[in-house]
């Protein structure tokens, strides 16, 4: 097998290696699930003359067609167009199948009244409490709570900026922005809510700092009143939060498998029960447009709105 050295040195790995080339080769002819696949890209390169096709001389041409199909999405297209590597971008007005599958879960949506009793139940674990009760008001994700920083929340204006995400990636904490344009959002905030952050930032050692995080982490080492102690030096511990305290408080008001995500439902519903236009509580959701929140929350919402 021979390979081709006519890629920049900046390709991707996958085109200049013939060791990979050749372990993909042998993946891409016998794996049973690339079946179909496979029948795909040879009816492909039948009627189309600009499609890739599989050539077993050459490596060059196989490397490029492997490449594009296991590197998912548009940025890669427009990489293997621009140096040559295919004729024009194949995904451009593909019909995608209708996904039928059946969906995995059921939103819970809790009342009022067991957002407040799942509130009671972590009120001996403060800031915990207030941490839920913010999110099952605001709906915010579970890495727009983290992002949250001292200056987003504005007392004045009784509102909550959202402008950045917090995940817990390959042991480290990685900082992005939220999932689209619209998640860049000022949500608004309950008087109640207002008046809890407005204690909760006075105690805040770091309140002064913009920049600061706005949920402390804990201390797990030492004794005494040491252990267990909130230390705003050190990023909240999400999972350790979500299987200590969230899980066991929500199995205690009655909603076992509860998930934090449902706290989102759930403002939702809250929302759209309170009277409030769709169009504002797609805004405050970060939706993308008006048709998600319709379709995930149309229970909620009259038919002639």
């Amino acid at each position: 097998m021979r390979y081709k050295e006519d890629v920049d040195a900046s390709g991707p790995k996958a085109l200049r290696d013939p060791a990979k080339v050749a372990e993909r080769r042998v993946r891409w002819e016998s794996a049973p699930a690339l079946a179909t696949l496979r029948d795909y890209v040879g009816d492909l390169s039948i009627r189309s003359r600009c499609a890739p096709a599989f050539d077993a001389d050459d490596a060059g041409t196989e490397a490029r067609v492997l490449f594009v199909l296991e590197a998912p999405g548009p940025k890669v297209l427009k990489y293997a167009i621009r140096h040559r590597l295919i004729a024009y971008d194949p995904a451009q007005g593909v019909a995608l199948p209708r996904v039928t599958h059946a969906q995995t879960f059921q939103p819970d949506f809790l009342s009022a009244q067991e957002v407040e009793a799942l509130v009671a139940k972590l009120s001996g674990a403060y800031p915990h409490d207030l941490f839920v009760e913010l999110a099952a008001y605001t709906g915010l994700r579970a890495g727009e709570m983290l992002g949250l920083q001292v200056r987003d929340v504005n007392l004045l204006r009784r509102t909550l900026r959202v402008e950045r995400t917090l995940q817990w990636v390959n042991g480290g904490w990685h900082e992005d922005t939220p999932k689209s344009e619209k998640s860049l959002r000022t949500v608004p905030l309950r008087r109640a809510l207002v008046e809890r952050l407005t204690e909760y930032l006075a105690q805040h050692p770091w309140r002064d700092d913009p920049t600061a995080a706005l949920w402390p982490g804990r201390n797990y080492a030492g004794g005494g009143e040491w252990r267990s102690g909130l230390d705003y030096s050190k990023r909240m511990d999400y999972a350790s939060f979500y299987r200590n305290r969230f899980a066991p408080a929500a199995a205690a008001i009655g909603h076992p498998g509860l998930r934090f995500h449902d706290l989102r439902h759930t403002a939702a519903s809250l929302f759209a029960a309170s009277g409030m236009p769709l169009a504002r509580v797609s805004r405050i959701l970060g939706h993308a447009d008006t048709t998600i929140t319709y379709k995930v929350y149309l229970g909620f919402f009259p038919d002639d709105f």
